[in-house]
């Protein structure tokens, strides 16, 4: 045993392991480091548009319910006001049904999705 411990001391193999083991012990530190960068920035994306999103979405349903009171003060029906605003909608609804294949929607998310989850390549 003390013949084997004398030759890689000789050869220096026992200082090339422990360089070799730092070596990759900070290659798997920079890659932690970088992955959390990644993962922040995914998620600040992430934060910002579903705020958007959700802000959009109070805007459209606050203008909706102005569009109904409006149309039923022309109409002098509230009813008939958020029917036809309701109405609206369920055309909307339906083209967009009708046409998903057409329209390329689904390429179109998952395309956005691969973009956006794409990791950087370095």
């Amino acid at each position: 045993m003390r013949e084997k411990k004398g030759l890689l001391h000789f050869l220096k193999v026992d200082n090339i392991i422990d360089h070799l083991t730092d070596f990759i012990e900070s290659k798997v530190e920079v890659f932690k480091m970088e992955l959390k960068e990644e993962i922040a920035a995914l998620m600040s994306k992430a934060i910002v548009t579903v705020l958007l999103g959700l802000t959009a979405s109070f805007f459209l349903f606050f203008l909706n319910i102005a569009i109904g009171y409006y149309l039923g003060y022309l109409l002098e029906n509230i009813f008939y006001g958020f029917l036809i605003v309701s109405l609206f909608y369920l055309i909307v609804f339906i083209i967009f049904f009708l046409l998903r294949n057409q329209l390329g929607l689904r390429e179109l998310i998952e395309k956005k999705l691969n973009e956006l989850l794409k990791i950087k390549s370095k």
